[in-house]
């Protein structure tokens, strides 16, 4: 048991430390408390935020496109947003956090300290802004369920992050290391940096609906949009070696859990990726129309009720599956690569 009081100062930094290691690993998408429904609309930015029609225009027409979001529609975003039941919301959030930072009991008087700066926190940033800083569109958190009945989380709901992830010493007790940012952007930024998280958000919002398109609520790869399979360089391949092994395990974990059958092997899974090799012979090009390393995969099934099957498995983007749980159906997140909101 550690014992230390915290003070919090004006800039959010604790006077004491509390002993023992700290808390590893970010607040992913996964741990945070996300509601049914969104709201709201983009803010005009410099990020590729997408019209309604942008994934019929030609290449590059979209994405000079995306960001021309009126203030009057922001405007409409926020009032919508002061119209929801928001404080319970925000309240569960900053229970989720302070739970994740400290999960220990024995230190239960020490979590509710912070659990009661973070929702002060919360409702002054959802008043301050209310948008994601990583995608700009608007936060949504309509407080219904926590999930539609189909298992489908909604990309726009507010989540609190460590801007500097727990796997890498970061803490929910400073609050400069906070972050209101959008269910869809906390999966993608996982333990990655800020500022490596938004970059791939940003890159998904640009690259996604040009070589992508959505058939039967699936996120698929245009075949124009295809790219010449490479071979793997031997870097690749000694990187895939390791990277495949760890997922077989964790699929064999969720298999588990879930009481369905696992039959792939660690070759099987390794084929999949090579087949989807492209460039220099170090990135795989993915369903979601972005090509990226390996850092950035993992493996999900298709059918979120079937059973861990070579063919009910496939690469996809890290952050995804978090957002469509498995739950074959992906118009939300979609809507979200576009930039549109949930009007």
């Amino acid at each position: 048991m550690s014992s230390s009081k915290r003070k919090i100062d004006d800039d959010g930094m604790s006077t004491a430390r509390r002993t023992g290691p700290s808390p590893a690993g970010a607040m992913t998408a996964s741990s945070s408390t996300a509601l049914s429904a969104a709201g709201g609309s983009s803010r005009q930015a410099s990020t590729p935020l997408g019209p309604t029609n942008a994934h019929n225009l030609p290449n590059g027409q979209a994405q000079k496109n995306r960001g021309a979001e009126t203030q009057s529609k922001s405007t409409s975003g926020r009032q919508r947003r002061s119209g929801e039941n928001y404080k319970p919301y925000l309240k569960e959030l900053a229970r989720t956090a302070a739970y994740l930072e400290i999960p220990n009991d024995e230190e239960e008087q020490e979590r509710k300290d912070l659990e009661t700066d973070l929702k002060r926190w919360a409702l002054h940033a959802w008043h301050h802004d209310g948008f994601c800083p990583s995608c700009d569109q608007a936060l949504s958190a309509l407080c219904g369920l926590l999930v539609r009945d189909d298992g489908v989380r909604s990309p726009w709901n507010g989540c609190i992050d460590r801007i500097k992830p727990g796997s890498k010493g970061g803490s929910f007790w400073p609050k400069h290391n906070r972050a209101l940012i959008c269910w869809a952007c906390n999966g993608l930024k996982g333990s990655l940096t800020r500022e490596e998280g938004r970059a791939m958000a940003l890159r998904l919002m640009a690259d996604g609906p040009e070589n992508a398109r959505l058939i039967d609520c699936r996120i698929q790869l245009r075949p124009s949009a295809r790219r010449p399979r490479a071979p793997a360089t031997e870097a690749f391949a000694r990187e895939l070696k390791d990277w495949v092994a760890k997922e077989h395990t964790r699929l064999r974990g969720q298999a588990e859990d879930s009481g369905k059958a696992f039959m792939v092997t660690v070759d099987e899974l390794r084929i999949m990726i090579l087949r989807q090799v492209v460039g220099k012979g170090d990135l795989v090009q993915l369903h979601c129309g972005v090509s990226v390393g390996l850092k950035h995969i993992c493996f999900r099934r298709i059918d979120g009720k079937g059973d861990f099957v070579g063919g009910n498995l496939q690469p996809t983007l890290y952050g995804l599956h978090y957002c469509v749980n498995d739950a074959g159906d992906e118009t939300l997140f979609w809507r979200w690569m576009m930039g549109l909101g949930l009007h």
